[in-house]
């Protein structure tokens, strides 16, 4: 077998295993934000039969002039998104990519030697280089075009037989795909002055790489120059200026530099990749008799771009690759040649590295590829990155027809455009050259970051509706944060990564209430200021979710059930609801929700199966921890920090409080108290101990201790009016009551709530005929502040008749907001006395039977056990800090 024959064999399947990795990231989902308006340009044209040359896009440039420059690329475009849709587009770019690394494979095999091994590793490098720009835009058609240029220069360099007309014609379709024709036209020029050099001084004349005669590359770039600078003109009604447009923008390029990050330095932290093709680049230029200059100028022109701005890497690898494997591959062939042994185990070797990387490069995700079990959670919209292309935000937007001009981050401008041009115009996109420096800096940036007049400025553009990125949280600029503060604006939507707020005057009150969604922080998470806010967030979150998945709505949804202590409805999420796919983000949250919910109803194993999920959070550890506690009874099986033991202590016993391990919870707090003696933790014991009915005396104590260390705290003097009142001392027990209802924050309603319904029941039992009048007042204050206050239907019969029009009301309310929040199915039946209560309540405010019969079947308060029925632990979790 010839040294070419097994050259190609050798190299065969380690070459299909690179180009089958190119797939990883040419398949992922479409995120880059310009491909919006890059499809609505190309609709445009074929549309209007013309190239645009004003802006129809964004309502604060309407009309200003614009210099299209990609329009034959933005017709393909708009033509595989019509025809094929997303799926369309996702092959597209796969077809791109895999093209584009043929001609660079191809044109690295026009050496005189070849190492498969050494071609594989450049490429991988150069596709591992290039992945993270390897989005479906014009730029990547032109990195496809400029990897046919080399191409074609390095078989002409080499006497073959190639068209004269070949890259003057590829040269004339090129400017109307994308201005990088400028790159072509630079690399061309690099060995046409290198032919020039060479002519001019003897000494660096060398034959001509595959020893023929070559071709007149000077003769060859001023045909191109022509053939492309003629066809822009004649065609693009922008004539010269849309072909030169990138060269004018680097008269703002400290400005591009800021905005842009495709316009930021190469990093080797963030392109590691680059660092070593550059460096193999670099290493195959070393002086050696007959190496070219124009490769040397090549590589030194492209590679200080690239280092100067990420967006050129993918030129520089498409150039630099197939140069570093014609010049390596001599010296690759001494250390292996091609048959022996060594090189055999190494191609193995390889061949489980390029497996093995795909492997991690799957299940890690690097550019967010969303599994097939992430993509079936998304739904129809999987093929659309929802980090930049929000459109569960966008649909909602569209079907509430939310009121005026909408204001964006610049990052969902260009998916703005695609989803709603011509119905809606957008505030901004990527095409700084249309809006200019002065408007990003002095109008959206102003706005984005709260500056002078920001409020005037959203006024002046007659914005009433916010779209804003909230992301990680962490990525969110100061106005999505500001925004909750604000009374004028309210939020009305969010997900996993956008806000909706609309102005409050701009809707008429009715569908205000309806569209707020009340005291939800999409940051901080819910915060209900009353019963109602409380229902209400609980219904607007709902809606949330039936709008799509969203990890963020789900969590939210998750903590307000558990502020009510329905664990088992947590404990009950389904998987297929957090998706938990690579960098899933708020997964480990949820998987430490729903494990805590699990374990409080005595779900041991599935509960460490969720902490597992979530060790990167540091509760799940400890949580974790807890398990082997309570195997072995020892508490150095307790991972918590030295620094906070004492809180990771009380945490934990809080959860083994809430499953109904009194003791063991009292335990730790025991320790806790031991360990950091605050009074917080000796309050949190006597609460255990007073609830699990296991040490009055000892609750009695602990609650004096933390009340006389916090004579100001609520919720300490609750705790100490309940271990008195256990203990007998029901007056003394009223009056730390009233103290606790006196000092406890307003917001805490239901806390309140819980103490004066306790209070109310305390003077009913034990005050006799003159306390009575109270008892009544503070049973409806109870019921106003938190219908579904614990011992409801005790407080119902203190009020009986005499309060039966307010307390109708009240759970006429009260069924109209769980309606609404869809929360009436799966409680527990109400008990026959309760339920005749509310059939007489309705029945004095005129109701049909029929009607008193579907309320009440709907009004079920949610009980407790018998125990708590009975009112042993009244009030429980009201005065808990």
């Amino acid at each position: 077998m010839s040294e070419g024959r097994k050259a190609l064999s050798f190299g065969g399947p380690l070459a299909a295993l690179v180009f089958l990795f190119v797939l990883l990231p040419a398949g992922r989902t479409l995120s880059d934000t310009d491909l919006g308006w890059h499809i609505r340009t190309g609709e445009r044209i074929v549309r209007e039969r013309a190239v645009p040359t004003t802006d129809d896009f964004s309502h604060t440039a309407d009309g200003s002039r614009w210099r299209v420059n990609q329009p034959l690329a933005e017709v393909l475009l708009y033509g595989v998104d019509e025809a094929l849709g997303p799926i369309g587009l996702i092959a597209l770019r796969a077809l791109l990519a895999v093209a584009m690394f043929g001609f660079v494979l191809a044109a690295g095999r026009l050496g005189r030697e070849r190492n498969p091994l050494l071609e594989a590793g450049i490429l991988l490098a150069a596709m591992l280089a290039s992945s993270s720009h390897l989005l479906l835009r014009p730029n990547t058609m032109s990195a496809l075009l400029l990897a046919v240029t080399a191409w074609t220069t390095d078989r002409m360099r080499r006497g073959e037989t190639v068209r004269p007309w070949v890259l003057p014609a590829l040269f004339a379709v090129w400017v109307h795909v994308h201005p990088g024709f400028l790159f072509g036209l630079g690399f061309l020029a690099c060995f046409a002055a290198a032919d020039l050099l060479e002519k001019k001084i003897p000494s660096m004349r060398t034959r001509a790489p595959g020893g023929g005669g070559r071709a007149d590359l000077l003769r060859v770039l001023l045909l191109s120059i022509a053939a492309g600078i003629a066809s822009g003109a004649i065609l693009n009604p922008s004539g010269f200026r849309a072909i030169l447009l990138p060269l004018g923008l680097q008269e703002t390029g400290a400005f591009h530099f800021r905005a842009l990050q495709e316009f930021q330095p190469a990093h080797p932290a963030r392109d590691p990749f680059f660092f070593v093709l550059l460096g193999a680049a670099l290493v195959s230029l070393f002086p050696r008799r007959g190496r070219n200059a124009g490769e040397i100028l090549a590589m030194l022109l492209f590679g200080l771009l690239a280092l100067r701005a990420v967006r050129m890497i993918q030129p520089f690898a498409v150039l630099a690759a197939p140069i570093a494997m014609r010049n390596l591959a001599p010296g690759a062939n001494r250390l292996l040649p091609a048959g022996s042994g060594r090189a055999r185990a190494l191609l193995v070797l390889a061949s489980a590295g390029v497996i093995g990387l795909g492997v991690w490069w799957w299940q890690n995700d690097p550019l967010r590829i969303p599994p097939p079990a992430e993509a079936r959670r998304i739904g129809n919209g999987w093929a659309w990155a929802p980090r930049n292309y929000p459109i569960r935000a966008f649909r909602f937007l569209e079907a509430e027809k939310l009121p005026g001009e909408v204001f964006h981050p610049d990052r969902f401008g260009g998916p703005f455009v695609w989803y709603f041009y011509p119905s809606r115009k957008d505030f901004i996109d990527g095409r700084i050259e249309v809006f200019g420096e002065k408007f990003w800096v002095d109008v959206y940036g102003r706005i984005l970051g709260l500056g002078p007049g920001w409020e005037d400025l959203l006024d002046r553009y007659r914005v009433n509706t916010l779209l804003l990125d909230i992301g990680s949280g962490e990525e969110a600029g100061p106005l999505a944060r500001s925004m909750t503060e604000r009374d004028e604006w309210m939020l009305v939507y969010f997900d996993d990564e956008a806000a909706i707020f609309v102005r409050r005057a701009a809707v008429d009150p009715d569908r205000a209430r309806a569209l707020a969604l009340p005291a939800i922080d999409p940051f901080a998470g819910p915060s209900p200021r009353s019963y109602e806010e409380e229902v209400l967030g609980a219904a607007g979150v709902r809606r949330c979710l039936e709008a799509g998945p969203s990890r963020r709505a789900l969590l939210f949804r998750m903590r307000l059930l558990a502020r009510r202590g329905n664990w088992a409805a947590v404990a009950e999420t389904p998987d297929a609801s957090i998706g938990a796919g690579p960098g899933a983000l708020l997964a480990p949250a949820l998987f430490l929700e729903r494990g805590e919910a699990r374990f409080r109803v005595g779900d041991w194993k599935g509960a460490p199966e969720d902490w597992k999920r979530a060790e990167s959070i540091g509760a799940a550890r400890a949580n974790l921890s807890l398990l082997n506690y309570l195997e072995r009874g020892s508490l150095d099986r307790l991972d918590l920090a030295p620094a906070d033991r004492a809180g990771g202590l009380a945490r934990l016993a809080g959860l083994l409080r809430e499953a109904g391990e009194y003791e063991r919870a009292a335990a730790l707090l025991r320790e806790a108290v031991r360990a950091g003696a605050l009074p917080g933790h000796r309050n949190d014991l006597a609460w255990t101990l007073l609830e699990g009915d296991i040490g009055e005396e000892e609750a009695l104590r602990e609650a004096r201790e933390a009340a006389g260390a916090m004579p100001g705290d609520g919720y300490a003097r609750g705790t100490l009016s309940l271990a008195l009142e256990r203990s007998g001392e029901a007056g003394a027990a009223a009056e730390e009551a009233r103290e606790a209802i006196r000092l406890l924050p307003p917001e805490d309603y239901r806390v309140g709530a819980s103490l004066r319904a306790r209070l109310a029941l305390l003077l009913a039992r034990t005050g006799g005929p003159a306390a009575a009048g109270e008892a009544r007042r503070l049973a409806a204050e109870a019921l106003r502040l938190d219908f579904e206050t614990e011992r409801r239907l005790d407080l119902l019969c203190l009020l009986g008749r005499e309060g039966a029009g307010e307390i109708a009301r009240l759970a006429l309310r009260e069924g109209d907001l769980r309606n609404r929040a869809g929360e009436v199915e799966g409680e527990e039946a109400v008990p026959d006395r309760g339920r005749q209560i509310y059939m007489e309540l309705l029945r004095d405010i005129g109701r049909p039977w029929e009607e008193i019969e579907r309320l009440a079947d709907k009004l079920t308060p949610k009980t407790k056990d018998a125990e708590r029925r009975a009112g042993r632990s009244a009030g429980k979790g009201s005065v808990e800090p």
